[in-house]
Parts: structure tokens; sequence; C-alpha cells
């Protein structure tokens, strides 16, 4: 493993031992997605084994910590696992989907994993020492030509808050021929930002959660925030250095039209 911290070798280590029942799971979920049978219970049954064993590493890990999954924003030291959009993923069998683990210090978050059991991919971010995906460093993107850009934009599941906003920002990058993705997972999306693989991620209101770790990603990986302001809701707009003036300007200047 290259430049993490113990802790972090120590996690990934540990949470690749989730990935022989996640696959066996997931591969029998894909048989039934052309059945006229429900998945759901089939599931809901991996989704819950899955939290049982992701709290039995941390708690061998660092028994003193508190783990914190729900939506309360933690207050003191401990982890916090993101499980967003895995269950909706592992449903239809889509292998984008993964566990983030982050680790609170004093209020802040010193390091992030994102672990795609399918893929077993990992993705590591810690203050001070970089990004890397697996054993290599990763980074931005320099694309700047309008036309070869990537922009993926990411609609919450069950909720309605973005989806005005969304339907709004989709115009603007039709209209000026931005080539647009959505992949179904908001870590995901971060992931391929911070990996280059697309140039600019956007989404509205993110949980306080979700803000705290978008910036150790971001500044580990050289990428750049703004905010925007439309109707009530917040557009959070992450993108690479390069287009940065570019994005915002675009959706500044629709804003201003409104």
């Amino acid at each position: 493993m290259v430049a993490i911290s113990p802790l972090l070798n120590i996690l990934s280590k540990s949470i690749r031992s989730i990935r022989k029942f996640v696959l066996r799971d997931f591969y029998e979920i894909e048989k039934l997605q052309s059945s006229i049978k429900k998945n759901n219970h089939f599931a809901d049954n991996s989704m819950s084994k899955l939290k049982t064993e992701m709290n039995k590493i941390l708690n061998k890990i660092n028994p003193e910590l508190e783990i914190i999954s729900g939506r309360n924003f933690p207050t003191k030291d401990c982890w916090i696992i993101d499980y967003s959009d895995y269950y909706s993923n592992l449903k239809r069998a889509n292998e984008n989907l993964g566990i983030g683990i982050a680790f609170m210090k004093e209020s802040h978050i010193k390091s992030y994993i994102f672990y795609n059991p399918v893929k077993d991919d990992s993705f590591f971010f810690e203050k001070g020492s970089g990004a890397f995906k697996n054993d290599f460093r990763i980074r931005v993107s320099n694309e700047k030509d309008k036309k070869e850009i990537i922009i993926s934009l990411f609609k919450k599941v069950n909720e309605e808050d973005d989806k005005e906003t969304l339907k709004f920002l989709k115009n603007i990058f039709f209209d000026n021929a931005i080539t647009q993705r959505e992949l179904g997972s908001l870590n995901y999306d971060l992931c391929d930002l911070a990996s280059g693989k697309i140039d600019c991620a956007i989404f509205v209101n993110p949980t306080k959660k979700i803000e705290i770790v978008l910036n150790l990603v971001l500044a580990e990986c050289g990428g750049k925030l703004n905010i925007n302001e439309f109707q009530g809701s917040k557009i959070f707009i992450c993108s690479n250095k390069v287009i940065e003036k570019m994005v915002k300007e675009m959706v500044e200047t629709n804003i201003i039209k409104v």
C-alpha cells in the first residue's frame, strides 16, 4: 500500500473480508432481475448482514469509537459509515455500489475510504497524504475543452428537495452540449472526479456529513468547490480547477436569468 496510515491500512485489509458474501448476494440478485419475483427480501437480508459485519470490523479495530451511520451529525471522535445509495444499487445489481467509512477526530475528518466489494476497488483520502485508488495516487483531470468535459449530476433516492434544481441544471448543460452522466451514487461520483474519470460532479442539498467528507476528498485530490443558491436550494459544484470558472459562470448566468 502506498503512503497511507496504519489505520487506513488495517481498515482496508479488514473490510475486504465482506467481499465473499457480498459477491454471492450480488450475483444472486443479478439473476433475479429478469424474474417476476421481488428481490427486496434478499436485498434486505444482505444489507442487514453487511451492517452487522461492518460494525464488528470497526469495533475490533477500535472498540472505544462510536459508530455513526444515521443522519445525526457526530460531535465527538467516531467512525462514520455511509451506506447511501448502496441498497438501491444492490437491488438492481448495479455494480456502482460501495461503503464509505470516515474517521473523525476533534471534529475533523482525518481519513476516508470508499470500498466497492464487487469491483474490489478502494479509494483512500487522508489529510495531508493525498488521494489513492488501490495502490496508486490519483488526481483530478486537467480537461478544459468544453466539447470533451463530462459532468455528473446526482439525484437523491426517494427525496424530492433536489428535483427542480437538477432539472434546471440539466437544461443548462444540454443547451451547452456538455456530456452528462448519472452513476446512481454520490460517493462514486466523487471518486470518479478524484481519479479524473469525470471533470465535474454536481449535487444539491447534501447532508452535513457529506459536506465534511467532501472537504477532505477535494483537498487531497486537487478539486475545487463552488456553492450556488437557487430557489432555496444549495448547488454544490465540484470540479477540476481548469473548468471551475467556466462551469460556475455558466450556472450563475442562468440563475440570474430566472
